[in-house]
């Protein structure tokens, strides 16, 4: 057998602009969509099958219900299940879909004066 890595695929590099950064530390400074727990990381919405990542269509979750691997780290980690990229039917079904959390997100952000314009032709799409 061979124990070679195969070289991995170098990516160019991804810069937000300043509109998306803006953004995206108003959904740092968010609470958890789910539970409202204060330690978040995001989850880009809509990004199956690849392309390039929309940072304006990104939820806050704390990181127990991102990934099993995340989950797993925890140390009561019964009650936070199911995590999103673990089982996604079970997730949408207990919390709802990425479009219903975005729209969370989206309203949340408006109340507190943070939404970005983009953000928000985004958001009057989706209603």
């Amino acid at each position: 057998m061979n124990n070679l890595q195969k070289p991995t695929k170098k990516r160019k590099p991804v810069y937000k602009t300043a509109s998306e950064q803006r953004h995206c530390d108003a959904i740092h400074a968010l609470p958890c969509i789910v539970t409202g727990l204060s330690q978040v990381i995001w989850h880009h919405c809509f990004t199956g099958g690849g392309g390039r990542k929309n940072h304006f269509k990104t939820i806050p979750l704390h990181p127990a219900f991102h990934t099993k691997e995340q989950r797993q780290s925890y140390p009561d980690n019964s009650r936070y299940y199911p995590a999103l990229h673990e089982n996604r039917t079970r997730f949408f079904l207990r919390y709802g879909t990425e479009t219903e959390l975005l729209c969370r997100t989206y309203k949340k952000l408006d109340a507190l004066g943070k939404l970005e314009p983009a953000a928000r032709e985004i958001w009057e799409a989706l209603k």
